[in-house]
């Protein structure tokens, strides 16, 4: 399983090389705020120099004051591009495909696990 973790973080990071990719993420994580939800992010890029991935989240506005782990960029639109450390954001990832999900009726809460760790990239080259 650790050898598939870590071959789908090498492909995103080649695949970044080239072009942005959207990830879908459990935001509760990654902001680690409860409400923030589950939702499509796109990463820029990633910075080899400050290990960092550059992300540009849509639907960001205001969310939680810079941290440890990520903070806003200066003079970009309405702050919606941040920074994430790399070890940060990988673990935030891993997570999302490890977020169970319950439903009405399941009286042991055993759940199950819908997503899995996918990115699509972002190319204008068919457009």
């Amino acid at each position: 399983k650790e050898e598939i973790i870590v071959e789908i973080e090498k492909a995103l990071i080649k695949e970044l090389e080239k072009n942005p990719v959207m990830a879908f993420m459990n935001l509760n994580y990654l902001y680690k705020q409860n409400n923030a939800g589950m939702g499509w992010i796109i990463i820029t890029e990633y910075n080899p120099k400050m290990d960092e991935f550059i992300i540009y989240d849509p639907m960001y506005y205001t969310r939680l004051p810079k941290t440890a782990y990520w903070e806003r960029m200066k003079n970009t639109p309405k702050k919606r591009f941040i920074t994430f450390k790399n070890n940060y954001f990988l673990k935030n990832w891993r997570l999302t495909g490890e977020t169970k999900v319950f439903f009405k009726g399941d009286a042991e809460r055993t759940g199950f696990m819908p997503f899995i760790r996918e990115f699509l990239s972002i190319s204008a080259a068919n457009t």
